[in-house]
């Protein structure tokens, strides 16, 4: 962000469903070529057999850090927009995003050596 505010980079367009709120006049790539959607995302996962109370328990206090001034300010300042979803919203997102990459995968050729 510090680059585009002083004007030594212009950005063209961004790849997300929509225009983000700090860069309003910027259209995304499926403005121009519907389809063209892409993310950077983090999450906090846990072993599988993880017991559901403390799943709960680091749910809670992640919930909890995120929302904390400086913890915002510094996500926010690095374009990133905490989305509390929980476990089984977080699963289904996962399972649907290794599900479109393996297409985008088989589609282009790509593979893990190439």
């Amino acid at each position: 962000m510090p680059h585009i505010e002083a004007k030594r980079l212009k950005v063209l367009a961004i790849a997300s469903p929509s225009r983000h709120p700090k860069l309003p006049q910027v259209q995304t790539f499926s403005e121009s070529v519907p389809g063209i959607v892409a993310s950077a995302w983090y999450g906090v996962l846990a072993p599988a057999k993880t017991p559901p109370d403390v799943l709960q328990q680091l749910g809670a206090a992640f919930a909890k850090s995120v929302e904390l001034p400086d913890v915002k300010a510094k996500l926010a300042a690095a374009f990133i927009d905490p989305m509390q979803i929980g476990p089984q919203a977080f699963s289904k997102f996962l399972g649907e995003e290794i599900a479109r990459w393996q297409a985008v995968a088989r589609q282009t050729g790509i593979t893990a050596n190439s």
